[in-house]
């Protein structure tokens, strides 16, 4: 699911949410959910990257 909330966040500028969700057949809601989630995931992905890096280094 997360792919079509990538395009329609890579195309919304040219095409619209509204437009995009309708022909993906995704929620707008669903979209906004996700994108305010991007943040998140990313500094959950930032974190866990440090975590194994330090665990490497550890080891080395």
């Amino acid at each position: 699911m997360s792919s079509r909330f990538q395009f329609v966040e890579d195309h919304r500028g040219a095409f619209g949410v509204k437009r995009l969700c309708r022909i993906l057949a995704v929620s707008r809601s669903g979209f906004y959910q996700w994108l305010a989630g991007v943040s998140a995931r990313a500094g959950r992905a930032s974190a866990c990257e440090r975590s194994r890096n330090s665990a490497l280094s550890e080891i080395l």
